[in-house]
Order: structure tokens, then sequence, then C-alpha cells
């Protein structure tokens, strides 16, 4: 086969289209992008438009440093609310049924808080209150139901 200048020539058109229909694909691509970025913007330039999306990110990340300082205060503070409940139904009189009398131990993280008991009688309901530190109850005995449900807080946590 024999190259003439026809052949060249021919040659070089193909080379030559197919760099038009790259260059072509490459400006339709760029002019997508453009118009994708400049949806909704009127009379604007690209640079007011990108000027505008960097002060939205300096904003969004202003935000987003708020919104985290206030998870971390909130984390702080749950840290306190109640977060461990262990309860015991028993009866403790025999011409009573129905466990109707129970233990409620009500602690927070580091196991400090209160335990509610009920006792259910024929002649009334009975409450008490006692307060509990670090797992152990500070002012008063407590009772083996009492101890119980704080012993169901520590199977749960």
């Amino acid at each position: 086969m024999v190259f003439n200048l026809q052949t060249a020539l021919w040659a070089i058109d193909l080379v030559i289209l197919i760099w038009l229909i790259l260059v072509t694909w490459a400006l339709a691509r760029a002019l997508a992008n453009y118009n994708r970025l400049t949806r909704g913007a009127t009379d604007r330039t690209l640079s007011e438009i990108l000027t505008n999306f960097l002060e939205q990110d300096k904003l969004t990340k202003a935000e987003l440093e708020r919104v985290l300082a206030e998870i971390s205060k909130l984390k702080e503070q749950a840290k306190n609310f109640i977060q461990k409940i262990g309860l015991v139904r028993f009866n403790p009189f025999s011409d009573t049924g129905g466990d109707q009398s129970f233990a409620l131990a009500l602690l927070d993280h580091k196991d400090n808080g209160i335990v509610i008991t009920s006792l259910y009688a024929r002649t009334g309901v009975r409450w008490y209150v006692k307060t509990i530190r670090g797992g152990k109850g500070i002012e008063h005995e407590l009772s083996k139901e009492e101890k119980e449900a704080l012993k169901q807080v520590k199977k749960v946590s």
C-alpha cells in the first residue's frame, strides 16, 4: 500500500474529526455542569455564584460547630438523667396477694439516684424513698427487695 498525499489528507481529516468529537463532548459536559451550577441564578456571574457557595459553606460550618457544641453539652447533661431502672414486685404480707408491692430503683450513670418502695397492705399503702449514692443506700439500710432492684440495674448497665 502506497501512501500518497490523498491518503495522508484522509488520515489527517479522520484525526481532526475524532478530535472535534472529543472536544464537543468535553464542551457539552462543561456546559451541563455550568448550567447545573447556575440553575436558578439570574444575571449572576460564575464568580458571584461561587462566592455565594463559599459564604453558604462558611455559614454551614459555623452552624455545624454550634450544633456539635450543643450536642456535647447535652451529652454532659444527660449523664445526670435517669438512665437505669430496676423493678422488683413482691408480697411483704401473708394476708395480701398479687405482688402488689414493689421496689423501683432509678439511677444515673454513676449509680446515684433513689429507690422508691411501695408496700401494699389491706389497711393502706405506704411509700418510702431512699437516696442512693454509688449504688448503695446512704441514709437508711436497704431492704432485700430494694437491693434486688439495684442488682437488676447493675445487670442492665
